[in-house]
């Protein structure tokens, strides 16, 4: 993050992780994040637990990451920076 933060030129990152956490789950586990922090930006990772733990297929996958994105919408992240 330090690497990333001097490159950013802009504020500073954070970095909140999910260990285990499928697409699906993140779009509950990211509320606390968005009230405490309120980010201006979400970078959205999303990995292999949706196919590891549910055998997701790739439609579910992203209709599930755009749950998260939605919800960080609904709570002012932007859609891009300005």
């Amino acid at each position: 993050m330090t690497d990333f933060n001097k490159k950013l030129n802009c504020g500073e990152a954070i970095l909140k992780a999910f260990p285990g956490a499928t697409t699906q789950q993140l779009c509950h586990y990211t509320i606390p994040t968005l009230i405490d922090e309120s980010p201006e930006v979400a970078v959205i990772h999303v990995g292999i637990n949706d196919f590891l733990k549910r055998k997701s297929n790739v439609d579910e996958v992203v209709k599930y990451a755009h749950d998260v994105a939605v919800r960080c919408a609904s709570y002012n992240v932007k859609k891009e920076k300005e």
